[in-house]
């Protein structure tokens, strides 16, 4: 991937191009390929093919796409993936106690900062919600019921 992933309609995406107010030509895109020169490309770095590419609507699959149904699925991924990073914040934390660590005084920073991150992100999380509130019961219920039978018993 050495180009930007939304280029030429990659993920299905309708960007128009902006006109420019005093009508001059655009010439910002135009110059050096500098991913052609190697090195690591920031989509490569970050797998936003697999990231952006990640969310398989069921039940389009199934021949009854539901609208909200990639909302729930990329809401609930979001989720994992602040999970993961609270999870690699707590491991660091505890592996300064564990080594005994925790007098000096850079290590306490250290400790001191991760937990207030982890504090940010479960409020994050929490706000979070007030995305997937935007789908209406019946809507959730729809997808859900109709397509996820099985995972409901597997919840509960």
């Amino acid at each position: 991937m050495s180009e930007c992933p939304f280029w030429k309609n990659k993920y299905q995406f309708n960007f128009t191009k902006l006109a420019l107010e005093d009508g001059a030509d655009d010439k910002s895109q135009e110059g050096l390929n500098k991913a052609s020169k190697g090195g690591l490309i920031y989509g490569e770095y970050l797998h936003l093919d697999k990231i952006l590419n990640a969310q398989e609507l069921q039940s389009e699959n199934k021949g009854n796409k539901i609208h909200d149904e990639h909302l729930f699925i990329v809401t609930h991924q979001a989720y994992e993936l602040w999970f993961k990073q609270i999870l690699w914040e707590l491991d660091s934390v505890r592996v300064i106690f564990q080594n005994g660590h925790v007098r000096d005084e850079r290590n306490m920073l250290k400790i001191v900062t991760r937990m207030q991150r982890i504090s940010i992100i479960l409020k994050l999380l929490v706000e979070q919600f007030s995305v997937i509130e935007t789908m209406t019961a019946l809507d959730f219920f729809d997808f859900r019921y109709k397509h996820f039978r099985s995972l409901i018993h597997f919840y509960m």
